[in-house]
């Protein structure tokens, strides 16, 4: 039994180390260097619209494939979309209708802009 418990444990602390999201999508300054966010910023602060972005590291919850993905969320008033490094959204979450993002589970977050 002993002999099964070490290497349960080795596992599990591989699985629980934090991802590094210091350059998330091959970017040091991601409001910056992507065109796509750069663009809603700009787009979000002419009409004086509140956002918050997030780097994110966020994992695929569907069993076969269990994998993790970089990605954006971005908070606009209670509603938060996601999306991934080509800009595309993959997800949203809160708003007025309670939107649930069930397909991702956000493993790890910080802020990078808010106005």
């Amino acid at each position: 039994m002993k002999n099964l418990i070490f290497p349960f444990l080795f596992i599990l602390n591989i699985s629980c180390a934090k991802v590094d999201i210091s350059n998330p999508c091959d970017t040091k300054e991601p409001t910056k260097e992507l065109t796509w966010m750069s663009n809603f910023i700009s787009n979000a602060n002419s009409k004086s619209q509140k956002i918050k972005i997030y780097k994110a590291i966020l994992k695929d919850n569907n069993k076969k494939v269990n994998k993790k993905l970089e990605a954006f969320l971005i908070q606009t008033g209670s509603l938060i979309t996601y999306y991934n490094c080509s800009g595309d959204k993959i997800c949203e979450s809160g708003g007025f209708v309670g939107a649930v993002c069930d397909k991702y589970e956000t493993i790890q977050q910080e802020i990078i802009f808010e106005n």
